[in-house]
């Protein structure tokens, strides 16, 4: 399996700016793989929980509560990876792994009668081609 290399530091970054960030993303690597997509993570309440990322001080602890979050899904032949420039986990990371330990069912959080915060707010994908974002 070939793994991307799309050094983290290369990528221009701005704090609290996710969307712009993956907007420069895509404009720069999209020729870089098969297929890319721009992914919208937001739910009607606007509380998304994300584990993993790096403005937590206990990042898979303490999830970090965005009113939206924006990442990059991007599909070689071989594999499909995830690229977030606020997550802790590496940088491409697979994406069952990135989905499986940022939105981590094992990590619940209960509420009254016995529902999980996740479920409770629900967590929206939308899914956009690159070239169309």
């Amino acid at each position: 399996m070939t793994m991307v290399s799309i050094p983290k530091e290369s990528c221009l970054y701005t704090a609290s700016y996710c969307e712009e960030n993956v907007y420069k993303f895509i404009d720069r690597f999209q020729s870089n793989f098969n297929e890319i997509y721009a992914v919208f993570i937001s739910n009607p309440r606007q509380q998304c929980v994300i584990w993993g990322q790096k403005l937590s001080d206990k990042p898979f602890e303490k999830p970090v509560c965005w009113d939206y979050h924006v990442i990059v899904i991007a599909k070689t032949v071989e594999d499909l990876y995830v690229f977030d420039l606020d997550t802790v986990l590496p940088f491409p990371s697979n994406f069952k792994e990135y989905m499986s330990r940022c939105f981590n069912p094992k990590l619940k959080l209960f509420l009254h009668g016995g529902l999980s915060l996740l479920s409770t707010l629900g967590i929206f994908f939308d899914v956009l081609k690159g070239e169309s974002f």
